[in-house]
């Protein structure tokens, strides 16, 4: 299992892929719901980055992922300590204000 906390994680790559197709010529009923939650939940100039502050990882339980990780038959968890557009879980002057020290998620005991 491979688990990734970042800022995306409650919405995933689709999220953010539906929300770029809705500006494109014939986007799909998806997109388009994509699209409309987005603009009528953070407005429509919020920008992905907006979402670093907002990442307090409210339903981090590392107990009960732990133990439904066992009863699922999975045998060893890999965090991804750094995602695709930079953010750490680690405090970064490399990747200064986007990771998890700056953004307040520092505390939890990951």
């Amino acid at each position: 299992m491979f688990l990734s906390l970042t800022p995306s994680s409650p919405f995933a790559g689709r999220y953010w892929n539906a929300l770029e197709q809705s500006y494109l010529p014939n986007p799909s009923p998806e997109d388009i719901r994509v699209a409309t939650f987005h603009n009528s939940t953070y407005g429509p100039d919020f920008k992905y980055a907006e979402f670093g502050p907002m990442f307090d990882a409210t339903f981090y339980d590392p107990d009960y992922w732990a133990d439904l990780f066992k009863r699922s038959g999975i045998k060893y968890v890999v965090l991804t300590s750094k995602h695709h557009e930079g953010w750490t879980n680690w405090c970064s002057k490399y990747s200064w204000n986007w990771n998890s020290c700056d953004n307040g998620v520092y505390s939890l005991p990951v």
